[in-house]
């Protein structure tokens, strides 16, 4: 009888408590006793929330395995087309580093102009020295250029006043000795004029008559470069006024 009492007791407290937290709830006494009773039911969604929370994690992890896979895939075939472009454009890539080298490449010097009392005239700037010997008796002015790197390049220059003939020793040599060299025409200032080509391209010398004076230059040197050295003077030769 007793423990029957006892187990009374417990009934109406847990009804007590049920009743308590249904009013303490604002909800209907059977949903209390649902939500104490259900534990395991809980438990078991709770586990397959975490079992369906790992699914998706996986899912997840695989879905974001594949996106690397794909943009790796295109990383690699961009860089094959750049590779492929670049070998199909290799010729104007170098010559579009051939061109910048050309453009950050030093200026070279700009040929000088010698300016004398009645002839002007550019050289190459590779003669780097310019001297003014003493004139001759026959002579108005005289010059020498020289190279401090190659003692080989030379030219003299000298103006002769009222030559008579053709005014000098050289120039009769010249022309008589048709083996070693060969006269070639050209125009200084659109006047005739000759210069005597030596046989081994080694000389090159100027006979320009103009006004009763004659300008005679001669040059020597490496035969592969005296022809443009000869062009240039040539070319800019002036008489001054």
């Amino acid at each position: 009888m007793g423990w029957m009492k006892r187990h009374d007791n417990d009934e109406e407290e847990l009804e007590s408590k049920v009743r308590y937290a249904a009013q303490l709830h604002g909800v209907r006494a059977k949903e209390v006793v649902d939500a104490v009773f259900d534990e395991d039911e809980d438990e078991d969604d709770i586990d397959a929330a975490e079992e369906g929370g790992h699914r998706r994690s996986k899912l997840g992890l695989v879905a974001t395995l594949a996106v690397i896979g794909i943009v790796f895939g295109i990383g690699v075939a961009f860089l094959m087309s750049l590779a492929n472009r670049a070998d199909k454009a290799g010729p104007l890539a170098v010559a579009g580093i051939a061109a910048a080298q050309a453009s950050i490449a030093p200026t070279p010097p700009a040929n000088p102009t010698l300016s004398g009392i009645h002839i002007s005239f550019t050289y190459p700037a590779v003669f780097d020295e310019v001297q003014h010997p003493s004139a001759l008796s026959n002579t108005s002015e005289r010059y020498a250029l020289s190279s401090k790197d190659d003692y080989r390049k030379s030219v003299q220059v000298y103006v002769e006043s009222n030559p008579t003939g053709q005014g000098d020793s050289g120039y009769m040599y010249r022309s008589q000795d048709k083996t070693d060299y060969a006269p070639v025409g050209v125009k200084v200032m659109g006047e005739t004029a000759v210069v005597f080509v030596k046989s081994d391209n080694s000389e090159r010398t100027l006979y320009w008559h103009h006004a009763g004076n004659l300008v005679v230059m001669s040059m020597l040197g490496e035969p592969n470069v005296l022809g443009g050295y000869m062009d240039t003077i040539v070319g800019s030769l002036r008489w001054l006024p």
